[in-house]
């Protein structure tokens, strides 16, 4: 279950864990497996390759709860129908952190943290 707490987790960590998860994926390509099939491919693995590819397998799935929640985020993005809440939550995606988002939206940063608390209410409950 989503609480607005845990959206607003998500939300404040949304970029740095997109760029962890495309990293992650770059480098389990780079010996053969993905976040789809979590299988080797190929059946000759070196023991070096095959001892990588098991390490970022295990790595994967601590990070499937963090693709769950980066889904649960992105299916509900269009529940948030005010413009300037909107923008708030565009730009802490993109990773701006708080202070920079009040200064581009010229808003005080208690604002934008008001602001924050409601896309999350909306983001679990519409």
């Amino acid at each position: 279950m989503y609480t607005p707490s845990k959206v607003k987790e998500i939300i404040k960590n949304y970029y740095v864990n997109m760029r962890v998860l495309q990293e992650t994926q770059i480098d389990m390509k780079s010996v053969g497996i993905s976040l789809i099939t979590d299988m080797p491919s190929g059946n000759r693995l070196s023991d070096n390759t095959a001892n990588e590819a098991i390490r970022l397998h295990d790595h994967s799935i601590s990070q499937k709860e963090t693709i769950t929640d980066i889904k649960y985020l992105q299916q509900r993005t269009h529940r948030i129908t005010d413009e300037k809440d909107a923008r708030v939550l565009n730009l802490l995606m993109q990773g701006y952190n708080m202070r920079e988002v009040a200064e581009i939206t010229q808003q005080s940063r208690q604002s934008v943290h008001y602001r924050l608390d409601a896309i999350a209410k909306d983001i679990c409950y519409p």
